[in-house]
């Protein structure tokens, strides 16, 4: 996992960011989880502390790459109606999860797609170094 997630987004980052930054464009877009910003609570340890590195990547290339007109940001969804999710929690326990949840229901990956696809837009260009949170309200700052 943290060969991926972390080692990945950084070398992601940095191979891709001094790309875009020497064509003066790019818009970067990392994908963190409400695991990294919580400490996780079903994913466990080596789960949590790559997506928080994300979040600290997100903000490391950010600053690196502003000044030559590439955005960087994170996108840190929380639980989703997804397959995963239904892995994790049982039928019998799924009600009272999405009780827990100040919105009262999971989010969708068509919402997440719609930010990541915001988030790349030219009209993005303001927007960089944030992790955008999409947990139905499980973490608010």
């Amino acid at each position: 996992i943290t060969q991926v997630n972390q080692r990945g987004t950084f070398q992601a980052c940095q191979i891709i960011g001094q790309y875009m930054a020497k064509k003066g464009y790019g818009r970067i877009i990392n994908m963190a989880s409400l695991a990294g910003q919580n400490g996780g609570t079903a994913t466990g340890a080596h789960y949590a502390a790559t997506k928080g590195a994300i979040v600290t990547l997100t903000k490391i290339f950010a600053k690196e790459f502003a000044a030559k007109g590439v955005t960087v940001n994170a996108v840190a969804p929380g639980p989703m109606e997804s397959p995963i999710v239904h892995s994790v929690v049982s039928d019998e326990k799924m009600e009272q999860f999405i009780q827990n949840i100040p919105v009262k229901a999971l989010g969708t990956m068509h919402f997440i797609a719609e930010t990541c696809g915001l988030l790349a837009s030219p009209n993005a260009g303001f927007v960089t170094g944030a992790t955008w949170d999409i947990n139905g309200g499980l973490f608010m700052r």
